[in-house]
């Protein structure tokens, strides 16, 4: 679960991308097609869900906000990182996630939850962590994986830790020490700015993506009302604790990475899965 990490802001552009071989074109149709259908069902369902009351108008106003602010910041490294003539079921899947996300975001400042809500998005909340190791496998098998893909898989997974711990505050159920967990990622992303060698890739690593997991497992389970106060908290803070010391060994590797080589590794940046 969850890139929860520093990613460096540029992707590496691959040959085909915007190039003169006529991929660009399609894949710019193919993507308009995904980010409007995506957005139409996502008006949609705001619409209904403010009409009943599950959440506030601000909040389906934030919410189609939300989901333009992702569409336009992912829209240039598409062209740049995704050198395929199409899309992908791939990318549709980490779009799915994507509106889902900013579905659960648009309860924020609304009415609170009432229990049956509350296993709604938890439920919800399980399927994303669920779905988001799909997209890779899905990617690979079809030869579409690409730099943009990794991206936009890891930058909604930050986005779903980010969403989740605000609802586990909006609740009550948790302080705000329960935002730590999604902040890192955007914290080391800011310091990247200031360290550059803070966005060097890194090695892959099976316990960096278990880590990912029970960060997102614990988020997603401290949600639902059927958990105990007295249980959510101890699930959020070993969840936290985790993805902690996963941003610390990490920072330490490229510290290191640093002194020996300038030349960075093919890989994920700090922190991501």
């Amino acid at each position: 679960m969850a890139k929860v990490t520093a990613e460096s802001s540029r992707l590496t552009p691959q040959s085909g991308a915007g190039s003169s071989n006529g991929a660009a074109p399609g894949l710019r149709r193919s993507a308009l097609r995904a980010f409007a259908c995506h957005g139409v069902v996502l008006v949609w369902l705001l619409g209904v869900a403010a009409h009943f009351g599950w959440i506030a108008n601000t909040g389906a106003i934030l919410g189609v906000a939300a989901y333009l602010a992702v569409a336009v910041l992912a829209w240039r490294p598409l062209l740049s990182g995704h050198p395929h003539a199409r899309f992908g079921a791939a990318n549709v899947i980490t779009l799915i996630r994507a509106t889902a996300v900013v579905l659960l975001g648009s309860l924020l400042g609304g009415p609170e939850l009432s229990a049956p809500a509350g296993h709604a998005v938890s439920t919800c909340a399980l399927l994303l962590i669920a779905l988001d190791g799909l997209d890779g496998t899905i990617a690979r098998r079809t030869g579409l994986a690409s730099p943009f893909g990794a991206r936009f898989d890891m930058e909604i997974d930050a986005l779903t830790i980010l969403v989740l711990g605000a609802l586990l505050v909006a609740q009550g159920r948790i302080g705000p020490w329960a935002l730590a967990a999604g902040s890192l990622r955007y914290l080391m992303l800011a310091a990247a700015w200031i360290w550059p060698w803070l966005a060097m890739p890194l090695p892959e690593s099976d316990l960096r993506r278990a880590i990912c997991v029970v960060l997102g497992l614990s988020l997603a389970l401290a949600i639902n009302p059927i958990v105990p106060v007295w249980l959510a908290r101890p699930l959020v803070a070993i969840g936290l604790a985790a993805v902690t010391y996963s941003f610390a060994r990490d920072v330490v590797w490229l510290r290191r990475r640093r002194a020996v080589s300038a030349t960075p590794l093919s890989g994920r940046s700090c922190g991501s899965c």
